[in-house]
């Protein structure tokens, strides 16, 4: 929670913040991994290490590992945990693909995004779109 504990325009209230801890307790017991490297005061972001399928998919521009990106919009200050953006990478899809939804269809779909391997049905309804690139 540092990384979203930085000032950087309007502040996360208190009670978002115990909300997103208790996203990434929820996501670590699940066998998800925080990314400090690629999380900061508007971005966090996790991977889902049984999904990874090596570094040969990057070659072939297709992602190598399920990663969700929860990501709050801090220019202003009415949003709030419940209008956070969350992407969600699927292993295998094209690079920079995502899957968009909210804190609430992430943790509907949690485990249909854990189960999904490269050449399965896509099983979640997410819309799609280019991935945004982190703004920390």
């Amino acid at each position: 929670m540092q990384a979203l504990g930085t000032r950087c325009g309007h502040p996360v209230p208190a009670s978002d913040m115990r909300v997103f801890a208790g996203l990434d307790s929820m996501l670590r017991v699940c066998g998800w991994t925080f990314i400090k490297e690629c999380s900061g005061p508007q971005i966090l972001t996790w991977s889902y290490g049984p999904s990874d399928a090596g570094a040969a998919y990057l070659d072939r521009g297709r992602e190598p590992i399920t990663t969700i990106v929860a990501i709050l919009d801090r220019s202003i200050p009415t949003d709030t945990v419940q209008d956070c953006a969350v992407e969600v990478l699927l292993v295998g899809v094209p690079r920079g693909q995502s899957r968009r939804t909210t804190l609430a269809g992430l943790t509907t779909h949690l485990g249909a995004i854990e189960t999904y391997r490269p050449g399965d049905r896509i099983p979640i309804p997410f819309p799609t779109g280019p991935a945004r690139p982190p703004s920390m």
